[in-house]
This record gives structure tokens, C-alpha cells and sequence, in this order.
């Protein structure tokens, strides 16, 4: 097998990197490969919308209070990182595996949440406010569900993640 006993905290970010680099270019040329882009290629690589100022400007005003209250959501973790970092590799490293294992529990309530976001719009998008309604209220007890499901799941672990990982 490869192992790496000597691995530093720099060599693992940078493997980190590459994987993301290589799924980053696998999906994008699947997306060419496919097709699936030419419907889009006008609109994505033609045409300049920067020219249309006003379109511009009501990008900004929507995008910019997201991206801050996105990158302040993850700056939190990857501040902690740090600090971890501060205390010893060992510690940096825990903190990191136990990224990925939070990254699997908030991504399975969190798909709940984007799929409730979309048949929601979907249901508001043919205007029909009371099926969207009733949407909302399905989407949320099944997040409520699905969250418990997944605490509980975390909970029964917490003697054999630690053993595990």
C-alpha cells in the first residue's frame, strides 16, 4: 500500500488540494463531454453581462451579504483549525478528521434543506402559495426527522468514531 508516516500538515493540504483539483476537472469535462453545457455556452462563455450595469448591480446587492454571511458561517471551523494547529499537529489533524466527519452528518440534513428549498420555489414558481405552504411544512418535519435520525446515529457512535478513526 502508500503510507506516508512522515506526512506533514503541509503535504496533506496539498493532497487535499489535488483531489479537489482532479474531481473539479473530471465534473467539468463530464458537463462538456455530455453536452450538457451547450444550451448554456452562449450565456456563460460569449456573452459579456458586465456590460449591463444595472443586471450588475443587482447581482452585488444580492450576492455580496450571502458571500459575507457564508464565508463568516465557514470561517468559524477553519479559524478553529488554526488554533488547533497553534496546540500540536496531532491536534490539527483530529480536528480536520473530525471536519470530515461533521461534513457527512451536515450534508445529509442539509440535502433535506435544498431539496425543500427547490419544490418549495418549484411550487411558488407556478403560483401555487398553498401547496408551497404545505411543501414547507413537509420539508421542515422531514429535516426535523432526518436531524434526529442522524443525532441519534452520532450519539450511538461517540464510543466507537473515537476507536474508528
Amino acid at each position: 500500500g502508500l503510507h506516508f508516516y512522515d506526512a506533514d500538515l503541509v503535504f496533506i493540504g496539498l493532497i487535499s488540494l489535488g483531489n479537489s483539483a482532479f474531481f473539479l476537472v473530471l465534473n467539468v469535462m463530464c458537463c462538456i463531454g455530455f453536452g450538457w453545457l451547450e444550451k448554456y455556452e452562449n450565456g456563460l462563455i460569449r456573452s459579456l453581462a458586465l456590460r449591463n450595469r444595472p443586471l450588475l448591480k443587482e447581482f452585488l446587492k444580492t450576492s455580496a451579504p450571502l458571500a459575507v454571511g457564508s464565508m463568516l458561517a465557514y470561517a468559524e471551523w477553519e479559524l478553529l483549525t488554526v488554533f488547533a494547529a497553534v496546540l500540536g499537529p496531532a491536534e490539527a489533524a483530529t480536528w480536520a478528521v473530525l471536519g470530515f466527519v461533521w461534513d457527512v452528518f451536515e450534508s445529509t440534513t442539509e440535502a433535506f434543506g435544498d431539496a425543500g428549498e427547490v419544490r418549495v420555489s418549484y411550487q411558488l414558481g407556478k403560483g401555487r402559495p398553498q401547496l408551497a405552504r404545505l411543501s414547507s411544512y413537509k420539508s421542515m418535519f422531514m429535516g426535523l426527522a432526518m436531524s434526529i435520525v442522524m443525532s441519534t446515529i452520532f450519539l450511538s457512535l461517540t464510543n466507537v468514531l473515537p476507536e474508528f478513526l
